[in-house]
């Protein structure tokens, strides 16, 4: 085979390849767009047991919320930072009959703290009514809480709310406050009010009475 049979040759495998891989490209399966990753879960009927970051004497702090409705999650900032979380809980807490709603949304921050912002509203003649009293949040940190709540459905409907002040640095342990918040016809209110331990984590307060 002389050279410019070769070169002919070579030249016949080149376009064939091209031919080819064009061919491949345009005859290959088409799997379809790819479903774009949710950032929001909804979830219903959950049965699960609440847990908060604290311990409390060896067991994860719970604010007494259990089972609830529906929680959407949702992806924060680049920071790191905004709404992660919502939870509704219908639980009818005056007892008469109709469920009312108390919402826990949770908060991050661009840094170690995050917060817990929650909303009681009560069914009154089918149309729920904001009742939550002033500041109903938790204040949280890495190692310290500042504030905590925890919720009572047994005998009755209460909320504990124990905080204390920032000292001189977040982990300074300051005076506690402990305030318990009770129903009253349709709202909320301060049945009671006392000056606790000092301390720098106030989840640990709430075994104590």
């Amino acid at each position: 085979m002389n050279e410019k049979n070769i070169r002919g040759w070579a030249f016949i495998i080149a376009v064939s390849l091209v031919i080819f891989i064009i061919l491949f490209m345009i005859l290959k399966p088409n799997k379809g767009p790819q479903k774009p990753i949710t950032t929001t879960i909804e979830i219903h009927d959950t049965v699960e047991q609440n847990t908060t970051e604290n311990m409390v004497s060896g067991s994860a702090f719970s604010d007494g919320l259990e089972n609830p409705e529906s929680v959407k999650r949702f992806e924060p900032d680049e920071f790191g930072a905004g709404v992660v979380e919502i939870s509704e809980y219908n639980i009818d807490i005056n007892n008469d009959g109709k469920p009312d709603r108390i919402t826990r949304t949770r908060e991050n921050s661009e840094s170690a703290h995050f917060t817990y912002i929650y909303k009681v509203e009560l069914n009154v003649n089918g149309e729920l009514v904001d009742i939550t009293p002033k500041g109903f949040q938790t204040i949280e940190g890495l190692e310290c809480a500042l504030q905590k709540l925890k919720f009572s459905f047994n005998p009755d409907f209460s909320v504990t709310v124990i905080s204390r002040p920032l000292g001189q640095t977040w982990d300074t342990p300051t005076t506690s406050t402990r305030i318990v918040y009770t129903l009253w016809g349709n709202r909320m209110y301060a049945a009671s009010k006392k000056t606790g331990k000092t301390i720098c984590d106030v989840s640990e307060l709430f075994e104590e009475r």
